[in-house]
């Protein structure tokens, strides 16, 4: 019981990171910035609809692709 207690701390430090512990500093889980972090909202804007729409458009070239190499 006593051996628990004692290595209870010690678990829990290997769990956790040092800069989540601390309370200093921002963290930032994203490699960039987006508009609710300070950077321009049309400059994200602008790239989030392009990349959806690629995203988007790709199934349909692919088929109308697919229709003219047989000829449908």
């Amino acid at each position: 019981m006593l051996a628990r207690v004692v290595a209870r701390p010690a678990i829990r430090q290997l769990h956790t990171t040092a800069r989540l512990r601390s309370g200093h500093g921002d963290y930032n889980h994203l490699p960039f910035k987006v508009p609710f972090q300070g950077a321009a909202a049309t400059p994200f804007g602008l790239k989030m609809i392009a990349f959806l729409s690629f995203g988007f458009a790709v199934p349909f070239v692919a088929v109308k692709l697919t229709q003219l190499k047989r000829g449908a």
